[in-house]
């Protein structure tokens, strides 16, 4: 039978993909519904039509799984907030061992999801778009259709964040959205701000009302401009600071933190603390090697349980962040600036710790890793496809010991996962 779009079908989700996706058949063709639930029977839509399966939407649910806890949202930031947090964790688990069971063939030895108790509220990083229209109006996207929409309230911000962003959104501003893009908030335990205003150029219609009105929030500490590089990237290498100072401090028990507007961070504080301490837990007294270090947060933080540890960041800012925290850590640390492919080669160590961005490992890099065989590997990885492709390789020299899934993000289905290597 020849399916077309907008034909509405009755079906029955089987299980959840990694995308949040009630899978289910009907006369042996896949459909995709996001939203659904596994076991919930539906009245979807077709959207779109493909040669092996097909898209859909729900156009009624009619039957509801015990393990929904609200009606799907729209947006894509929030993609999996339907599902019951506890089954969340689950859900994770379980994509988590399919993935490594189709990549690599068997199963995984999984651990303990590493979660907190806070599900909402927890991003101390956000970005919003600015949409399409002379007075300033900001959105985040949807999934189907894939879309800009105003958005007012968003449940994971951090509170000092959301009310930033809804004193932000009740001004009256005249802006020019082909030059002015984006508007990133990040927030701190104190709930002081940075707000960073993205643009194309170093000026744009509303810029000077714009600040002039952010810079009277108690909440904000610094603002800066960040020129936009291309449509793909949002942002830039190069910021200016209009208000305050370009720099946000974190302070987490014996953990001290400083970053500026382009630097990496985890957006969820509390999983991340309990993740580097998962990862402190393997390291006694070795002399361990911190990959991909950016600011420094885990290799001072694993700092106490090693006998030293080398840093290796390629980012200028980054090893300057890095540097200027030195001093508030007992320990033995080098800071080493390079590629990791280009500068590992020349160092040794028991124990290697890699938390690479989405793109996993360079080609060189694993094969520096085979030929090296450290005691253990600490991989942290934000991206499930790339770590199993990397893993492939490494299990030439190492074995699995651990996989854990890490709820850095409830709410969404991105996943983060902690693997630990032996040799």
């Amino acid at each position: 039978m020849e399916y077309k779009i907008n034909d509405i079908l009755e079906v029955t989700a089987y299980e959840v993909d990694r995308f949040g996706q009630g899978v289910s058949k009907v006369d042996d063709i896949i459909i995709f519904t996001p939203g659904l639930l596994k076991d919930e029977k539906a009245q979807v839509t077709i959207i779109d039509v493909k040669s092996k399966f097909l898209q859909a939407k729900i156009k009624k649910l009619l039957t509801t799984s015990p393990e929904r806890k609200t009606m799907t949202s729209k947006l894509g930031a929030l993609d999996l907030y339907h599902l019951k947090d506890d089954k969340q964790n689950d859900w994770q688990a379980e994509i988590t061992a399919k993935e490594f069971k189709r990549s690599l063939g068997y199963e995984a030895p999984l651990g303990e999801v590493i979660q907190s108790e806070k599900t909402l509220n927890y991003r101390n990083k956000v970005v919003y778009h600015v949409l399409d229209d002379e007075m300033m109006r900001l959105g985040l996207y949807t999934t189907t259709p894939i879309e800009l929409v105003e958005v007012h309230t968003f449940i994971l911000n951090s509170h000092a964040i959301q009310r930033c962003i809804a004193k932000i959104q009740q001004q009256s501003i005249k802006v020019d959205p082909k030059v002015f893009k984006h508007i990133m908030l990040r927030s701190n335990e104190k709930e002081e701000v940075l707000v960073t205003l993205v643009a194309y150029e170093k000026e744009f219609t509303g810029l000077k009302e714009l600040v002039e009105k952010i810079k009277t929030f108690k909440e904000v500490v610094g603002i800066t401009l960040n020129i936009k590089p291309n449509e793909k990237t949002i942002l830039g290498n190069e910021s200016y600071t209009l208000y305050g100072k370009n720099e946000l401090t974190f302070t987490e028990g014996s953990l001290k933190l400083k970053i500026n507007d382009r630097s990496f961070m985890q957006v969820n504080l509390p999983v991340m603390i309990k993740t580097y301490e998962r990862i402190a837990s393997e390291i006694n007294g070795e002399t361990v090697i911190d990959c991909y270090s950016g600011i420094g947060s885990i290799g001072y933080f694993i700092g106490k349980n090693a006998k030293r540890i080398v840093m290796i960041e390629s980012n200028k800012e980054n090893i300057k962040m890095a540097n200027d925290l030195k001093p508030y850590y007992q320990g033995s640390f080098e800071i080493r600036s390079g590629l990791a492919e280009q500068v590992l080669p020349k160092l040794d160590a028991e124990i290697l710790v890699i938390d690479p961005p989405r793109a996993g490992l360079h080609k060189s890099l694993l094969t520096v890793l085979n030929q090296k065989q450290f005691k253990k590997i600490i991989y942290l990885s934000c991206e499930l496809n790339t770590l199993t492709r990397d893993l492939k390789v490494l299990r030439e020299t190492y074995k699995l010991k651990e996989v854990i899934p890490v709820r850095m993000f409830p709410q969404t289905t991105s996943i983060e996962t902690l693997v630990i290597l032996e040799r």
